[in-house]
């Protein structure tokens, strides 16, 4: 295991029209290489990872947002921030971070050098 880990933040409760940020946060150094998925969970359970350009890739796809990176130093950088939320529909969205050492399987629980959850609560 690696100094790195990853810690994404938002509102818990949010009504359209209101502001959201999420900020991915890497606390280095890291010795080795490691891949980074950012997932958004939607409330009848599928998922859509973010890619390298900071948009969502297929539905229920895993993929990285950055693959075979060495995290030398603390990295805290903002991922979205929406003036006013769009009118999306009512229900949680959990929003998932993970870090595995490059090249491994994120589905395997014993590469996860890091996991966090994160819940927002999209009210009408």
């Amino acid at each position: 295991r690696s100094g790195a880990t990853s810690n994404a933040t938002g509102s818990l409760a949010l009504a359209s029209g209101q502001p959201y940020a999420l900020w991915l946060s890497l606390e280095g150094p890291c010795t080795r290489a490691v891949d980074v998925y950012l997932a958004l969970v939607f409330p009848d359970g599928h998922f859509a990872c973010m890619n390298s350009a900071f948009g969502f890739g297929a539905m229920n796809v895993v993929q990285p947002i950055v693959a075979g990176w060495v995290p030398d130093t603390i990295s805290s950088a903002p991922i979205l921030d929406i003036p006013a939320m769009p009118a999306i529909p009512a229900g949680t969205y959990t929003w998932v971070a993970l870090i595995v050492s490059a090249g491994t399987e994120p589905g395997e629980s014993a590469n996860h050098m890091s996991l966090d959850l994160d819940q927002v609560v999209i009210q009408k």
